[in-house]
């Protein structure tokens, strides 16, 4: 399962990944203010969006995470 959050934290979409999140009673659902607000229940449309969402969100943290600096090659005169 995992959470995409929208709105400043106003809307939360929960997508569930996997057959265990079933079992659990986890479900495509939204909340609004952190109380449970809607049954997305078979809207693809909602879980594709959330999950590209998620996606992107992953990809950006990594793209942001401080990097080892470069060392230039002596004599190179180039990094």
């Amino acid at each position: 399962m995992f959470k995409v959050s929208v709105g400043g934290g106003k809307y939360t979409v929960i997508v569930p990944e996997t057959p265990a999140d079933y079992e659990e009673g986890i479900h495509l659902s939204a909340l609004r203010y952190d109380e449970p607000w809607r049954d997305m229940t078979g809207d693809n449309l909602v879980q594709c969006l959330a999950a590209e969402l998620h996606e992107a969100r992953q990809e950006l943290a990594k793209l942001n995470q401080p990097r080892e600096p470069v060392t230039p090659i002596p004599g190179s005169g180039t990094y």
